[in-house]
């Protein structure tokens, strides 16, 4: 569950740069199968390659481009990739400009992880109460209580109290 978990957070941060180099190849002039397969061609060592190469192969064995795209969405299980496919699909079915889809995709997908990434870094000052109060909150006390005790100790006051 961890390593899925992992791999899944991977394809997240990949997939915006991934969607603009397959835009990008498409404006170059080259079609949307040849673009995924200049991205594999980089060697690039992430999830989302791997699962691009795969659905390569399921295109070269004779699947559609569609079907292809919703078993690879079926096998990456991710909210943002389901987006994507979904409007690729759509694009592909209804004759529209794949490119332009693909940017607003991209450009989508990268505001859903900042706004996650906010919803994380808004979460960091309760998660820190902990180690403060734990950590930092006694040693203070230490440095303000140590010397107030050994300035009561030599006015003799302390053996007073405890006689």
């Amino acid at each position: 569950h961890r390593y899925a978990k992992i791999r899944m957070n991977q394809i997240a941060k990949i997939l915006p740069f991934a969607i603009d180099l397959i835009c990008s190849s498409m404006s170059a002039g080259l079609d949307f199968v040849s673009s995924i397969r200049y991205y594999t061609t980089l060697k690039m060592k992430d999830p989302l390659s791997l699962e691009f190469d795969i659905l390569l192969r399921e295109i070269e064995l004779g699947k559609t481009r569609s079907d292809a795209l919703r078993s690879m969405a079926e096998r990456i299980k991710s909210e943002e990739f389901d987006r994507f496919v979904s409007a690729i699909v759509y694009s592909l079915e209804s004759g529209t400009a794949i490119i332009d889809v693909m940017q607003l995709q991209s450009d989508e997908v990268r505001r859903i992880r900042f706004s996650r990434l906010e919803q994380e870094i808004a979460r960091v000052p309760s998660k820190m109460i902990i180690p403060i109060v734990l950590c930092i909150v006694p040693a203070m006390f230490i440095m303000i209580l140590v010397p107030v005790i050994l300035s009561i100790k030599d006015l003799s006051i302390f053996t007073v109290i405890f006689k």
